[in-house]
């Protein structure tokens, strides 16, 4: 079974619920891990604090992490927002933000992938707020089938090349 679908049996089985944080956590053996943590879910979608996916090989070389980043630029076309490489460093990792984040008042919502050097790349939800000068992790939602196609990307574009 796939890691994506065990991920998702996993949710399946724990849907509806809401009001705390669940992980959720799948892995393939000599491949890679993900974990989700999970605030609210339905037969429809869920809202996500955080997601990260863990390749189980060798930390990747510089080269590949540029790749790797790159190909999340690419392929995850499916949230909302287009996303672009901002920072890459071939020490700390890569860091791809949403193109053109949200707005709202004194807010602005992005996506950050953190694409680490240790092989782990973390999404997460950042809400700026100007007036308060503040940072913060705020949930996320996707579809079931967003959900699903994002574990596949990340778990396919760090599968090591042949």
């Amino acid at each position: 079974m796939s890691i994506s679908r065990a991920l998702m049996e996993g949710l399946g089985g724990r849907a509806p619920f809401s009001g705390g944080v669940q992980r959720l956590e799948a892995a393939e053996a000599g491949l890679a891990s993900v974990r989700c943590d999970v605030v609210a879910a339905d037969a429809v979608g869920c809202a996500l604090v955080a997601l990260e996916c863990r390749a189980a090989q060798q930390p990747p070389a510089a080269n590949d992490l540029l790749s790797f980043a790159n190909g999340i630029c690419q392929r995850v076309n499916y949230l909302m927002e287009p996303l672009r490489l901002v920072e890459f460093d071939p020490k700390a990792g890569a860091i791809v933000l949403s193109d053109k984040p949200r707005r709202k008042g004194d807010t602005v919502g992005y996506y950050h992938f953190h694409a680490n050097r240790d092989g782990a790349t973390v999404l997460h939800r950042v809400e700026y707020n100007s007036a308060a000068g503040r940072k913060t992790y705020s949930p996320f939602t996707l579809t079931m089938e967003q959900l699903e196609q994002l574990v596949e990307d990340l778990v396919e574009l760090q599968r090591p090349p042949d």
